[in-house]
């Protein structure tokens, strides 16, 4: 039996579309909070390090939201710490019944302390998230984003048909969720292209190992674009909900290398820079799309070497930059990974729609996590 477990709404409708139109044996279960002292105290033992690890990630990513408030984050922790043993006893719970174990994204908790707990008891896990171009979904058996089951050697690809018919049109519209300073500019003739990402997400708390915001990000871009004398776009991620940069807008007023684009559309400002620098953001594999150069500051699962850039501190992004003219990607061999993963990876369709089609797609790729030949389409594991 398949057990998805749901931490909103809108996820748990989706589970039950797929559930109820599954062929294999599944339940749908709202995550919960039941202290169960019989599944806890039996296990606590053997399980302590995943609690840890789990608690330590949720008190990293709290410190980054709320540091300027002590004892509000101090409050959250201890609340946190308090219902974990909920949590952890009623996932073993379903865990111990289930032959898999479905969620969504899997990184934050609780969702990566179930996930934790599953991989102990040796139960087959499925990850789920939001595809990285339009109409597709991540259904993977390994994780999300970085911790995703791709191949990391770029010349995996190498053999790959390109199979450029299958390549998006259009790139995910990004629409505001919130009022915001929305500026649209005339483009310079070059310019480096820098897209935000939330402030808070799993990409930057987690996936970002020298960049632990955005006001940092444009800190190191001021510097380096006076420094090089290179011209620099940003754009604020339409779903930012905490921050609304006035300050950086204000410094990007008084400097002639550094301009803020909210109202420009985002394939327009990779279409007509020289190179997208970004932590981990679908914008870098947007940006392959048309065939740019991409500069990754963060651990992504893209960040390969012959079609992408990595920087790992401010000196090598400035070493990077001086040299923008003198490196292009290998384009046959960045069309080939992309084609892969359009066709090999992605499952078609959205969960916000899901179609029959997609239905189907979505238990083929299910049944064959269950099954162990998902790595078939990567030729071995």
């Amino acid at each position: 039996m398949i057990v998805f477990i749901s931490n909103n709404r809108k996820k748990h409708r989706y589970f039950s579309i797929l559930s109820d139109s599954f062929t294999l044996n599944t339940k749908v279960k709202k995550l919960n909070i039941d202290f169960n002292p019989a599944y806890y105290y039996r296990y606590k033992k053997q399980i302590s390090h995943i609690i840890n690890e789990s608690l330590n990630h949720k008190y990293k990513e709290i410190d980054l939201k709320y540091k300027q408030n002590t004892i509000f984050k101090n409050l959250y922790k201890f609340y946190i710490k308090a219902i974990t043993p909920f949590i952890a006893s009623w996932s073993i719970k379903q865990i111990l019944k289930a032959d898999a174990i479905a969620i969504w994204n899997g990184q934050r908790f609780p969702e990566n302390l179930i996930m934790g707990i599953a991989n102990h008891f040796n139960k087959k896990t499925v990850y789920f998230e939001v595809g990285f171009f339009p109409n597709t979904t991540v259904i993977d058996p390994k994780g999300v984003n970085y911790k995703n089951s791709l191949p990391r050697n770029i010349d995996f690809y190498k053999n790959y048909p390109i199979k450029e018919n299958t390549f998006p049109k259009k790139l995910n519209k990004r629409n505001h969720l919130i009022k915001r300073r929305l500026e649209y500019v005339q483009l310079p003739e070059k310019y480096i292209f820098v897209p935000f990402q939330t402030s808070f997400d799993t990409q930057i708390v987690y996936n970002s190992p020298w960049i632990k915001s955005m006001p940092e990000l444009f800190n190191i871009i001021e510097k380096i674009a006076v420094s090089t004398k290179t011209k620099f776009i940003f754009k604020e991620h339409p779903h930012e909900r905490d921050f609304t940069y006035e300050e950086l807008h204000k410094r990007a007023e008084s400097c002639s290398y550094i301009q803020f684009a909210n109202a420009n559309e985002t394939d327009e400002l990779i279409k007509n820079a020289e190179a997208v620098i970004t932590i981990n953001s679908t914008v870098g594999l947007e940006a392959m799309l048309m065939n740019k150069r991409v500069i990754v500051l963060g651990n992504a699962f893209y960040a390969l070497d012959k079609i992408t850039k990595k920087a790992s501190n401010e000196k090598e992004l400035e070493e990077i930059v001086k040299n923008i003219d003198k490196w292009k990607p290998e384009t046959e061999l960045m069309k080939r990974f992309l084609s892969f993963l359009i066709n090999e990876y992605l499952v078609k369709g959205t969960w916000t729609n899901p179609n029959t089609e997609h239905v189907k797609a979505a238990e083929k790729r299910i049944k064959e996590i269950l099954n162990d030949t998902y790595y078939d389409h990567f030729g071995k594991k």
